[in-house]
């Protein structure tokens, strides 16, 4: 036996091969080619252990098989690592002096069987720098070649690249199915992701639309719930127009670790086609909403920024977005989760008065109750609909685009002529089921294909006018959705009531403010998509922004919780009228009878049989002062008091003179009654004090005593 049998406590085995599409069996018959060197080298005694790493690239340098081999070697004195060439050890030059030297310091040894590499052998580092740097040229000349034959396929017309889960791959050539293959789109997705489009470009938001993608049945081809990052990449991906792109990122080796990043890369470098069986929607609809996404686009600001960008703030979930300040024209922010106010009425910085608080609640639930009464009161609605879309369809038949004619007939003579090589086909007795298959498809897409370009020259857009009764069937469902108040309710939301400007007003007779809501309902939402896109283009509005008052119907509603007598007056006021008494209005109310009396007092100041409603063009000034903004001289605090002032302490004693609670004290001097009563406690308690101190007695005070504390005297005797 070779005296070298006793030199190796253990013997370690490491095979690689590169990727999935090579044969599994090469890793094995390496570790037996290793096997039996090792016999004859080192012998039997030392114990055999083999490590596979499978489908990993040799520029990797963190592969599982590896680190478990040498986390092997370690655990031994005298170990052996053997591989079968250097190119299955490692194709880069850092990670193979990186474990070579790694094995070599904890007294192991490496051979490379065909290269003839030892670490025994005193050249080895400049063999295996050798051997390595081949190694890498060779992967580096691989993938430049990989990415010469992409290119060509690309510009053949062929598909490279991952499929998506969108499209579907197909033989480029129908009569040579295992030809080259072409990528096409999946036409089961196809009107739901016009859909989405639509919606984005409508301005609903993202999170919205993925709520609606998220409910369908397929969720438009997603296993997964979508979400923001999803449906980005869709909306800003070209190839759903028929754009599609070759280059534009590259994979970079990075040498510390071996690996490769995908990095975007040149404009120059980056190749282009158009695809027309790649496309989903159209330049012009995926530009409006890639134009949506833009205006919507959130902009990072430093923390400390306050008050928020009311221009670049990204709308959320309805009614976020939606809610704007009547007076200043700002978006009024959450606050918490009770209800939403001016985002410019906050803050040390605050510019607006309007500091009432809509509830989220009420919001979510008397907006959509109003708009649902509204439309089933709507006379006419679809008629007039109807009569409107019929007319800007007529109208823009003479301007259909020439070129959509054109590319539509060159299409048909294709087609025709796809279907006269079938014909031949089975003249020729090749007729099969398949064939026959083929040539009743081609046939299908020629009708198709006529009775559009006969559409394009009579009605644009190719779309079926929606008749008074299709209008009635989208009403009932948007009735059903609105009734259900679910999640599918936000997204209609946001395309009903897109805006809602909040105004503070006052009931006549009332003492509290309230909050007016006044919005325009979209009647196009009672359209189906694809004519509530083209009415939106086609439209011609009599002022900018604005819609034909037909299709806009104007609603006002209050957004505050009244008091329960301002709720009941106007029925009180007619039962009251009719006859029936205070106590019997009350049982039929279900209420106290001195609540009918307040609502009785209260119509009587009205000036008809409804509720008078009064603008507000200011409100009391009930800012609180910022510990960024010290007082000012005129405002001194008082000291020993958190926060009170002269100014407050003086008005409470003036409005108390006159007879006013603290209810109406605070409502006059604009703070809260906490403070009113603080400040009549101060009062009270300066008074107090200032007469203790003036009806007290004088105290007599007599000599100062010179003497010293007895103590003090004793200690001075014994000293």
């Amino acid at each position: 036996m070779n005296t070298r049998d006793n030199l190796h406590d253990a013997v370690i085995a490491y095979a690689r091969y590169s990727c999935d599409r090579q044969n599994q069996l090469s890793a094995k018959d390496q570790i037996a080619e290793l096997r039996n060197w090792a016999e004859t080298e080192v012998g039997r005694q030392a114990p055999f252990f083999e490590f596979i790493d499978e489908a990993v690239s040799g520029a990797v340098a963190d592969r599982d098989g590896l680190q478990e081999a040498i986390k092997c070697a370690e655990r031994y004195e005298r170990p052996l690592v053997i591989v079968e060439c250097m190119s299955r050890f490692a194709r880069s030059v850092s990670v193979c002096f990186t474990y070579i030297n790694r094995i070599v310091d904890m007294g192991g040894r490496f051979v490379c069987i065909k290269e003839g590499l030892d670490t025994k052998l005193n050249m080895w580092p400049a063999m295996a720098a050798m051997m390595a740097t081949c190694a890498e040229m060779e992967n580096a000349s691989r993938s430049v070649m990989v990415r010469r034959g992409r290119r060509a396929a690309f510009r053949r017309g062929h598909s490279v690249g991952r499929v998506g889960y969108h499209y579907r791959t197909v033989p480029k050539d129908p009569d040579d199915p295992d030809g080259p293959k072409i990528n096409i789109a999946n036409e089961e997705f196809g009107e739901q992701i016009v859909e989405y489009f639509e919606r984005v470009a409508s301005g609903q938001s993202i999170a919205e639309v993925n709520h609606w993608a998220s409910s369908l049945p397929g969720r438009v081809g997603r296993l997964e719930k979508w979400d923001s990052e999803a449906g980005l990449r869709m909306i800003r991906n070209p190839r759903y127009k028929g754009i599609v792109l070759e280059g534009k990122t590259a994979s970079v080796l990075e040498r510390s670790t071996g690996k490769h990043r995908c990095r975007p890369n040149h404009d120059g470098d980056t190749e282009w086609r158009e695809d027309p069986k790649q496309r989903f929607v159209s330049p012009d609809l995926w530009q409006r909403a890639n134009d949506a996404l833009d205006k919507t686009k959130h902009q990072r600001r430093p923390v400390d920024c306050y008050p928020r960008d009311k221009e670049n703030r990204r709308s959320g979930v309805w009614p976020s977005g939606a809610l704007f300040c009547g007076w200043c024209g700002a978006k009024m922010h959450r606050r918490g989760v009770r209800g939403y106010s001016c985002s410019d009425s906050r803050g040390p910085s605050a510019s607006c008065r309007n500091y009432l608080q809509v509830k989220t609640d009420v919001v979510l639930q008397e907006i959509p109750r109003t708009i649902l009464d509204h439309l089933l009161e709507i006379p006419d609605t679809f008629e007039a609909l109807y009569k409107e879309v019929r007319e800007q369809a007529r109208k823009t038949a003479t301007g259909q685009s020439q070129a959509q004619v054109k590319q539509a007939r060159k299409r048909l003579n294709t087609l025709k002529q796809g279907l006269g090589r079938l014909f031949d086909l089975v003249e020729k007795g090749q007729d099969s089921a398949n064939l026959q298959a083929r040539i009743a498809k081609r046939q299908k897409e020629i009708e198709e294909l006529e009775e559009s370009i006969a559409a394009a020259t009579s009605l644009s857009p190719k779309l079926r006018i929606p008749t008074p009764s299709d209008i009635q069937n989208e009403l009932e469902r948007l009735v059903s959705i609105i009734e259900a108040a679910g999640e599918e309710l936000l997204p209609h939301l946001r395309a009903l009531a897109p805006r809602i400007d909040v105004y503070p007003v006052r009931i006549k007779g009332a003492r509290r403010p309230a909050l007016l809501a006044k919005f325009d309902v979209s009647l196009l939402t009672l359209l189906p998509a694809e004519w509530t896109a083209f009415m939106r283009q086609r439209l011609e509005a009599p002022k900018e922004g604005e819609l034909p008052p037909l299709l806009m119907q104007p609603i006002e509603l209050i957004l505050t919780k009244l008091p329960e007598y301002v709720q009941i007056a106007q029925e009180a006021k007619r039962l009251f009228d009719g006859g029936m008494p205070n106590n019997a209005i009350a049982r039929k109310l279900r209420c106290w009878p001195q609540t009918i009396r307040k609502a009785i007092a209260l119509m009587e100041q009205q000036s008809g049989d409804r509720l008078d409603i009064e603008e507000l063009t200011e409100l009391p000034d009930r800012r609180r002062q910022s510990k960024f903004s010290p007082p000012t001289e005129e405002d001194e605090v008082i000291p020993g008091t958190t926060g009170l002032t002269k100014r407050i302490v003086q008005t409470v004693d003036e409005l108390r003179e006159k007879g006013y609670t603290p209810n109406g004290i605070a409502a006059s001097a604009g703070c809260r009654v906490s403070t009113v009563k603080r400040a009549i406690k101060w009062t009270e308690q300066r008074k107090r004090l200032d007469s203790h101190f003036r009806n007290s007695p004088k105290v007599k005070r007599g000599p100062v005593s010179m003497k010293r504390p007895r103590e003090h005297r004793k200690k001075s005797e014994d000293r």
